[in-house]
């Protein structure tokens, strides 16, 4: 019974020492996901003010690329072509 307890000791023992080692790591690693987090958050501010700038662009914009027709029910002119996407495996866009 002694032995086995010396075996435990010896085992728990090694796996202390192993992540005594491990410590600095585990703090290195600990600071650089925080510091991975905040680049995160502050990126996705960024493209979340840049995709509102966009869109209000092209709203402004929008505005001046309509051609009004009298002959049309609404005015506005439609023309162009339709693309439909396809049900097969690959997905893709036909006229």
């Amino acid at each position: 019974m002694l032995s086995f307890m010396y075996a435990h000791l010896a085992f728990f023992h090694q796996g202390y020492d192993l992540f005594s080692e491990l410590g600095p790591y585990m703090k290195d690693l600990g600071a650089q996901l925080d510091r991975l987090v905040v680049d995160a958050a502050k990126e996705k501010r960024e493209m979340e003010q840049k995709h509102s700038t966009i869109q209000q662009k092209d709203f402004s914009s929008d505005d001046s690329k309509l051609e009004y027709n009298v002959d049309a029910a609404n005015g506005i002119v439609m023309e162009g072509y339709l693309f439909k996407r396809a049900s097969n495996a690959f997905k893709t866009w036909n006229r």
